[in-house]
């Protein structure tokens, strides 16, 4: 099966169960309805005042000046529900990422200030959990698709919470190692830099570059790895050792999927965000981008499970011919 009959079976397999387009529709409601978190006001007052910059030269004052311009016209600026994309698992809620117009019965959008930096943290955590949660509850129904099962809600629910955890526990994972290697790394480059100036340079250009290559490795092998937690509901290293397969067993591949999949992911979010000018419109780019994206994530899932089969029969044939 290839790139483009795994997205296409993904498309018809949603077409065919239109009822799978409803949480996502009901989130980006929600959020479309939901008032403004705002840190606009946190912003500013962190914000250095015109005296504080004016010896930095005008590029720095007008930029400064633009930002604080920004910040106070009391339009949408910053979002908190930012937090609650679904963007983990691949789906990309509309309303939480982009500008959209105020319902008829709103005079404006509503707004709500956060007035702390403490109560913002907490915010944007417990919204990036709960939008973690329904976003795996809304790729195991998916699974169920994949596998051709029924969707049992209590079975749906249980892969859901295990699932849950098993990311939490990942992310938690991966911040600290990014933190113990991030800060080894910066201490020996300003030793090197007290040694000599042109080494420090040299190895932090290095370093730099090393943290993007990474950075684009890490980002192949988590879109396979949240598939392979929820799809072969395994723990954490069994489903990290999935997908480090499938991307090592068919790297060019597995690439030009997920290239594919952003490049279309983000140039209809991008039409739809044309077409949602009006009330009518975002409702339309609404349904839209739901289609869109469940069948991009439904695609990935099938396109996951059918790289994974081949593997699996490959490691076989060799441990029978053995």
């Amino acid at each position: 099966m290839g790139i483009i009959d795994a997205l296409s079976d993904g498309f018809r397999g949603v077409a065919k169960r239109p009822g799978l387009l409803t949480l996502p529709i009901l989130v980006d409601v929600c959020l479309w309805l939901a008032p403004r978190l705002s840190v606009d006001s946190l912003l500013l007052r962190s914000m250095p005042s015109p005296t504080d910059v004016a010896g930095l030269g005008q590029p720095y004052e007008q930029f400064f000046e633009a930002s604080r311009a920004m910040l106070q016209d009391g339009q949408a600026t910053t979002n908190l529900w930012a937090a609650f994309s679904l963007r983990a698992v691949g789906l990309s809620s509309l309303t939480a990422e982009t500008l959209v117009p105020s319902v008829p019965w709103q005079v404006g959008q509503a707004v709500i200030e956060i007035q702390s930096w403490t109560a913002a943290l907490g915010c944007s955590v417990l919204l990036a959990a709960t939008s973690l949660l329904v976003a795996l509850f809304i790729l195991a129904l998916l699974a169920q698709v994949t596998r051709e099962e029924g969707a049992e809600v209590l079975h749906v629910l249980g892969v859901t919470v295990r699932s849950w955890a098993r990311m939490v526990g990942a992310s938690v994972a991966g911040i600290l190692i990014v933190a113990v290697l991030g800060g080894s790394a910066v201490v020996i480059i300003l030793l090197l830099n007290a040694l000599n100036a042109q080494l420090g340079n040299l190895v932090m250009q290095a370093f730099m570059l090393s943290v993007f290559a990474a950075a684009a490795y890490v980002g192949l092998v988590f879109f396979f790895f949240v598939r392979a937690v929820v799809l072969d509901d395994t723990g954490i290293r069994r489903s990290l050792w999935s997908a480090l397969n499938v991307v090592h067993r068919g790297f060019f591949t597995a690439t030009v999927f997920i290239i594919l999949f952003s490049v279309i992911q983000v140039g209809l979010l991008l039409v739809w965000d044309g077409i949602a000018r009006s009330v009518a419109g975002t409702a339309v780019s609404i349904v839209g981008n739901a289609y869109i994206n469940m069948g991009l994530v439904l695609g990935s899932l099938i396109f996951y499970r059918e790289r994974l089969a081949k593997w699996q029969e490959a490691a076989a044939k060799n441990a029978s011919g053995l």
